[in-house]
Formats: C-alpha cells, sequence, structure tokens
C-alpha cells in the first residue's frame, strides 16, 4: 500500500514535470531523487539506520523507517567522527549512518538486473570515509559497465569498537553498522535494478578485515555472493588484537565513567559530549603500537563473532574470493611518520638508518615473545654473506618487509589456506606496480604502498603523485578488469589471461598484478617459509597471539 501511494505520488510529479532532470527511484521505504553524472545516476547520503546518538549511542543500530517525502539524495551525509581527531567541522557528526549508491542510467531490458559492489572503506576502524572516492571514477571503472557500486559509513574509534567485555557494551557496533547497511541495501537494491543474488562485498584495509568478518559472522555470511578483501584479513593483529582490554579501561578512567558495573559505565558514557570522547581518546592512546593492533577494533564477542575466525569457517558457505597484498605495504607509513614509537623512519633519519635502528625495531616485535628475537634477526637483519653490511636503503627495506609481513602478508595467507581447507576459491595476489612520479623515486624504498590500489580503481587523491602515462592507464585498465570481471562472472581475468585460484597442488599461486601480469609461484615465499615453518616450528604459538591472534 505505501509503495502504491509512492508510485501515485511520483506519477503525479512527472505530470507537472515531463521530462525531470534528476533520477527519482521509489523503493519499499520511499522515494530518492539523485542526480546524474557522466552516464550514471547517483544517489548520496541515504540513512540506512537511525541517528546512533543519545539513547541509541553505544547500542545496536536500529534500521530506518519509512519515509513520506521524496529524499534528497544529492549530498553525502556527514562523516562518522574520525578516531582521535577532533574537528568543528559540519562534515562530521555522530548521526552518520549513511550509504551512497551510483547506478547505470539505463538498463538493457527491464528484466536485466545489475550485480553490485558493496564497498567498506578502510582507516584502521579509526578513520576514513567514502567521501575519499571520486564518483566519476567509479562511474567509469564499474557503473559504466553494468555494475551497481555502493559505499557506506560506519561507526568508528570509541563509537564502533568501545566495548566492557560483557553483554552491557559487547563491542563490533561498526560491524554491526555494516550489517544493518547491507541488509538495507538487500531491501532497496532491486527498486535500483540490483540482483541482490550477485553482491560482491569488497574493502580495503580496515574494510578487508570488515569483509573477512561478515563472511563468517551467522549474521552476515548468507547474504551476499564473493568477497573481496584488499589489504586486510581479521586474522590480522590490527583487525582483532588481543590488547582490547587494557585500551578500554584507560578510555573508560580517562572520561570519568569508571564504575562497578558495565551498566553504569554504559549509563555515564550516554552523557559525555563528543568533546570529551575526544579528549579521553587522545590520553589512551598516546603510546599505541600499530604493529600490535589498533586501540578500538573487532573482537570475539559471542554474537556477531560468536567465536574465533577460524571456527567459523567450519560453518560457513564457501564465498569465491580476491585476496591479497601490496609488495611494500607499510612504506608509506614508515617514511611518511605513522605512528611514533614504533613504525616510523622519517626523513631526516632516512640515511642514517643502519642495522643498528633496524635491531632496536625487531627487538620491539619481539620484546614479549620468547625466543623469537634471535630468528628475526637471522631473517631480517643479518648480513647475506659474512662481512657484508646493509646500507641505510636496505634496512628500511627490511624493517618495511617485517612489519608488512606481520600485518599483512601472513594473516592473507593464513586466511587463504584456512578458506582453501574448507573448499573455498581464494584468488591471490601482489601488487608490485608503482607510477615512477619524481615524488616517489625520491624515497630510499620503491614499491607498492598501502592503499596504492585505490587511486586507480576509485580516484582516491595518492599519497604519491602519479604520472598519467602509457603505464599508469595500462595498470588501471588490468586491475579494474580483474575486479571487473569477477564481480561481473565470479571468475577475475585480465584480457586472455585466466586467473588461478590457490589448490592444494599449488596453494601458493598468485597474480601478479603489475603494468603486465602474470600467474607465478610461491606467494611471499621466504617471509612464508620463515613465519609458519621456521617460526612456528620453535615459538608456542599461544605465545604469538600478540602478532597472530587467532593461532
Amino acid at each position: 500500500m505505501f509503495q502504491a501511494l509512492l508510485s501515485v505520488v511520483a506519477l503525479i510529479s512527472s505530470l507537472f514535470h515531463p521530462n525531470p532532470v534528476d533520477p527519482i527511484v521509489i523503493t519499499p521505504y520511499g522515494a530518492i531523487e539523485g542526480f546524474e553524472l557522466d552516464s550514471a545516476n547517483v544517489f548520496l547520503g541515504i540513512r540506512y539506520a537511525k541517528a546512533p546518538n543519545g539513547d541509541l549511542r553505544l547500542e545496536k543500530p536500529e534500521k530506518v523507517e519509512q519515509w513520506t517525502d521524496t529524499l534528497q539524495a544529492k549530498e553525502y551525509g556527514p562523516m562518522c567522527l574520525q578516531g582521535t581527531r577532533l574537528t568543528d567541522s559540519e562534515d562530521f557528526n555522530e548521526d552518520c549512518l549513511f550509504m551512497n549508491i551510483v547506478v547505470p542510467k539505463e538498463r538493457t531490458s527491464n528484466t536485466a538486473k545489475f550485480p553490485v559492489f558493496f564497498f567498506i572503506h578502510g582507516g584502521g576502524f579509526q578513520f576514513g570515509s567514502p567521501r575519499d572516492y571520486n564518483l566519476s571514477v567509479i562511474a567509469q571503472n564499474f557503473v559504466n559497465k553494468g555494475i551497481i557500486f555502493v559505499s557506506i559509513q560506519y561507526r568508528l574509534g570509541t563509537y564502533g569498537f568501545l566495548t566492557t567485555e560483557d553483554t552491557v557494551l559487547p563491542g563490533n557496533l561498526g560491524l554491526w553498522d555494516q550489517k544493518v547497511a547491507l541488509d538495507f541495501a538487500r531491501e532497496i537494491l532491486p527498486s535500483f535494478g540490483g540482483d541482490i543474488d550477485r553482491i560482491t562485498v569488497g574493502g580495503e584495509s580496515a574494510g578487508a578485515a570488515s569483509v573477512s568478518a561478515m563472511a563468517l559472522s551467522p549474521h552476515t555470511r548468507d547474504n551476499f555472493a564473493q568477497a573481496v578483501q584488499i589489504s586486510g584479513s581479521i586474522f590480522a593483529s590490527f583487525a582483532m588484537g588481543n590488547d582490547s582490554y587494557e585500551y578500554n579501561r584507560r578510555f573508560i578512567e580517562a572520561i570519568g565513567c569508571y564504575a562497578f558495573s558495565s551498566m553504569e559505565v554504559k549509563t555515564c558514557l550516554k552523557k559525555k559530549s563528543v568533546k570529551e570522547f575526544f579528549e579521553a581518546a587522545g590520553q589512551t592512546t598516546t603510546d599505541f603500537d600499530a604493529l600490535f593492533g589498533v586501540p578500538f577494533h573487532p573482537r570475539v564477542d559471542g554474537d556477531f563473532l560468536p567465536a574465533e575466525p577460524s571456527v567459523l569457517m567450519d560453518s560457513a558457505p564457501v564465498k569465491p574470493t580476491i585476496s591479497g597484498v601490496n609488495d611494500k605495504e607499510l612504506g608509506g607509513f614508515v617514511l611518511d611518520g605513522f605512528n611514533k614509537s614504533y613504525i616510523d623512519v622519517t626523513w631526516p633519519f632516512w640515511n642514517s638508518f643502519d642495522r643498528s635502528g633496524l635491531l632496536e625495531k625487531l627487538k620491539i616485535t619481539s620484546q614479549h615473545i620468547p625466543n623469537l628475537d634471535d630468528l628475526l634477526v637471522q631473517f631480517y637483519a643479518d648480513p647475506i654473506e659474512p662481512g657484508e653490511t646493509r646500507n641505510s636503503s636496505e634496512c628500511l627495506t627490511k624493517h618495511i618487509q617485517s612489519i608488512s609481513d606481520i600485518s599483512f602478508v601472513i594473516p592473507a595467507y593464513l586466511e587463504a589456506q584456512e578458506k582453501l581447507s574448507h573448499g573455498w576459491p581464494v584468488y591471490l595476489y601482489i601488487t608490485s606496480f608503482y607510477s615512477k612520479s619524481p615524488q616517489k623515486m625520491s624515497l630510499p624504498v620503491k614499491g607498492s604502498f598501502h592503499s596504492n590500489e585505490l587511486p586507480y580503481l576509485f580516484g582516491n587523491k595518492p599519497r604519491f603523485p602519479i604520472l598519467d602515462n602509457e603505464a599508469s592507464r595500462q595498470f588501471m585498465k588490468n586491475i579494474v578488469d580483474a575486479y571487473f570481471s569477477f564481480i561481473k562472472t565470479g571468475k577475475p581475468t585480465i584480457e586472455s589471461l585466466q586467473w588461478k585460484p590457490i589448490s592444494k597442488a599449488e596453494d601458493d599461486a598468485y597474480l601478479s598484478l603489475d603494468l603486465k601480469c602474470t600467474m607465478k609461484e610461491g606467494f611471499m615465499r621466504k617471509s612464508i617459509k620463515f613465519w609458519t615453518k621456521e617460526v612456528m616450528n620453535v615459538v608456542d604459538k599461544t605465545k604469538l597471539k600478540p602478532l597472530f591472534p587467532d593461532l
């Protein structure tokens, strides 16, 4: 009845405006008016859940109710509050649960349905938003080829992942936001011509770890067909670290809500201002080491994640999955100075970073793990030949390799092997292409850094400038073709090259994603062998949980 009434209203409107400029879609929740961009229709700032503030702060999201007036979806909704960055800008708000939809302007027939790419942004569960994406690039790379693109916002930092580690505030609210967003999208996408049986959920970094979690959670695992994980896994320490108790305790004390019962804590937190939240978060996170996990992140809560990811794999439905890494993942973080206490080696210290500096960094990695220090030194720091020395560039490269292995390479491999053993088609890749701009070539370490793919896929502003040349255009074509074909058919291809999934016979086969793409064997072979054969055969696996929480 509700939808029929809306259709009548839309019909009457069209009589008075016979050639409307802006597209209107009638959904089960109400009419939505967007705008045209190139050959796509864009709908921004669609609320999928009630505002999570006031009494709904630190509660599971509640799905939005139907509306009667036509929703004007022409501007982004406010971004979710960002980690420890306090801003007075109206662009940030606690009321931030919105999604954006970009659809092809026309269908080839009335019955044709479009596959869907539902994408979750990264940012370490503390930062980020879909505003970083360029709508014209998304239209060019995906929508103009017959794919609907959906991006979402979800609560971050303390708002999305604070926990008292019990049923009062179990955490994972950001993951519940993603769940409700996916449910809502499944309800309205048919109105946009979307095929809800062909939804690919993708993400980058923390977004990829979220995809990993959604593929395993009993609350989401049956609601999409396949997955794309760009540099991220729920098996990684930054996604499921074992340090949540300490940071949550510190935050609750810093904000002045320490109490005898969790319910008292939660009641107190609901009364605090946004400024008080930011100040307390800032006091809490001054000494965190990103290698061992971000301060507020997903956890096994007995509900969204009722067990460890490897256990949930036993009952999760098989999903074709693309997963991989960049060849120098944390290079940008190291050289940019992301984390003062551990990761960074900022200019002008690049040239003075020697083997002793590398040893100091490795010691921090192994400080709480018996028997690991000597192994790390032998693999990452020892000269190749007796008497040989390493220059600063080589030492920086080894430092980047060590932290990239722990945060991205090993978790991606462990998850892929777990999925392989359960019959999942897993397509591994390593991205090695980078634009040889003067700024990039001036760095002491070259390679493909974290988020390197995003400017080519979605038009994000790059960390380092990208040359507009034939090499960049060819790489863009390669990576877009791979994801486009996977979303469309379930099997990724690049021109005539068939991207093969890993198998029991070739469990480390991967696509080298570069200017010229090739299938290779030995996914980060030396690092994989070191950690899975040498380290895990010598060091008690339970002692390695700070680095690999699901062991």
